[in-house]
């Protein structure tokens, strides 16, 4: 052969192997390019369920603490309505007294007054149901005037009772002095007993004993030997001037 053949294959020979050699190359890339994706997409993939299960733990540990909170809201609930309904028995089995008349005197005239506004806004109807409520409470208010003792009797029965005779009822709100004030007014009842923070249900000594309570106002088996704490002070003050008028 000649050597320009000779050289002239070789170089062809050379560029071929060039050219396999780049192929095999770009072929090895892209194989690499593509492993590397579908590695990264693999890791971002797991990444993502691992987020969307935290996700998930949040949210049921929110719907947990949902669910507390409701179940402590009901029982919040609950206690608050056993305890009005409680007040509610309670208040419903006490004795009315004369601070009481005065507060149905004045719930009486607001409903005379409501009647009389909606009468004014031509609401015929409402003033109707109004007006018919202050008429049954005005009779039910009278009533109560004719069976109540007035105050000054009370306080003239009070004054008259024999020592150690039977128990008698103060009360008034907490702090206003009655506990404090208890000996004294014992004493000016002819009692020799102290029974404090009595409430409404609770047993109490039939004779010989003051009854201190918080309760608003007085209730079985108390009956007439009922006292405000205002109403006993003014017992001892006058009891406390007899000696001097002697």
């Amino acid at each position: 052969m000649q050597p320009i053949t000779i050289l002239s294959l070789l170089g062809a020979a050379l560029v071929l192997s060039l050219i396999c050699l780049g192929l095999y190359t770009r072929r090895s890339a892209a194989n690499a390019f593509s492993a590397g994706y579908d590695h990264g997409h693999s890791d971002a993939r797991q990444q993502l369920v691992e987020r969307i299960r935290m996700i998930e733990g949040d949210l049921e540990a929110q719907r947990a603490t949902e669910t507390n909170l409701r179940a402590a809201h009901r029982l919040d609930r609950d206690a608050i309505m056993r305890d009005c309904d409680e007040r509610v028995a309670a208040y419903a089995r006490r004795s009315l007294t004369r601070d009481d008349l005065t507060t149905l005197r004045i719930i009486d005239k607001q409903l005379a007054v409501a009647a009389k506004t909606y009468l004014n806004l031509n609401l015929t109807e409402q003033a109707q149901h109004l007006a018919t409520a202050s008429l049954k409470l005005a009779q039910l208010i009278q009533q109560l005037d004719a069976a109540l003792p007035p105050a000054d009797d009370i306080l003239a029965f009070a004054a008259t009772v024999q020592p150690n005779g039977k128990s008698w009822l103060v009360y008034g709100p907490p702090r206003c002095g009655k506990t404090t004030n208890a000996k004294a007014i014992a004493q000016a009842l002819g009692l020799t007993e102290i029974v404090d923070d009595w409430q409404p249900g609770m047993p109490a000594p039939t004779t010989k004993a003051l009854v201190l309570t918080n309760h608003d106002g007085p209730t079985t088996p108390f009956y007439r030997r009922v006292l405000s704490y205002e109403q006993a002070m003014s017992l001892v003050a006058s009891k406390a001037k007899q000696p001097e008028a002697a």
